[in-house]
């Protein structure tokens, strides 16, 4: 674990505790999986649970080695406003969060890490648009993503712009290498979006 701002740091050896008094940047190295996670935080205070916790806002980068299982994926990147996470399982929760993966930009009301590498999301939004404004997007009221490209969703919508097309209870998708629509209706060429 690296630390940027180390001097201002409150550390306490002893219980493995720590509290930044203002923004902190905090590098997580994995040699075992060739990754590297990167924590910029607002403040953050690590806890001897081996927890970090974050009020405020966040952005947390996880960037694979080349040759690297999942490193075609590219980078992980989370923002959001509150975030608990446990570096050793690689398990949290974040609030107000945002997470784009592999082309796939996942906001809930809350996101939690699973063990798995995974995403569930409450009051979720999904989509593989590239737009601030989707052209499309579905939501949910659970929504889990894996990080090899696996949609399961519950209470599901499907919307083309601001317009609820579809209602399910259920529905999985995969994501993988090339990204297709859920749903076949959903098929456009970049002459003609949907």
């Amino acid at each position: 674990m690296l630390i940027d701002g180390f001097q201002d740091l409150v550390w306490q050896p002893t219980d493995n505790y720590f509290r930044s008094p203002g923004p902190v940047r905090i590098e997580l190295r994995s040699f075992q999986r060739g990754e590297t996670m990167v924590l910029t935080a607002d403040d953050a205070e690590g806890r001897p649970d081996g927890d970090i916790a974050v009020r405020g806002r966040f952005r947390l980068v996880r960037r694979r080695s080349p040759g690297t299982r999942g490193s075609e994926l590219g980078e992980a990147v989370m923002t959001g406003r509150e975030l608990r996470l446990n570096p050793v399982t690689e398990t949290g929760s974040l609030l107000g969060a945002v997470a784009v993966v592999a082309g796939m930009r996942v906001r809930g009301d809350r996101l939690v890490m699973t063990p798995g590498r995974g995403i569930v999301a409450t009051g979720a939004s999904f989509t593989t648009c590239e737009k601030a404004a989707p052209d499309y997007r579905i939501t949910a009221r659970e929504l889990s993503l894996t990080d090899t490209g696996r949609v399961t969703a519950r209470g599901v919508t499907l919307w083309i712009r601001r317009t609820p097309l579809l209602v399910v209870p259920w529905m999985q998708k995969s994501f993988r290498q090339q990204v297709e629509s859920p749903f076949p209706l959903l098929r456009g060429t970049p002459r003609r979006p949907v």
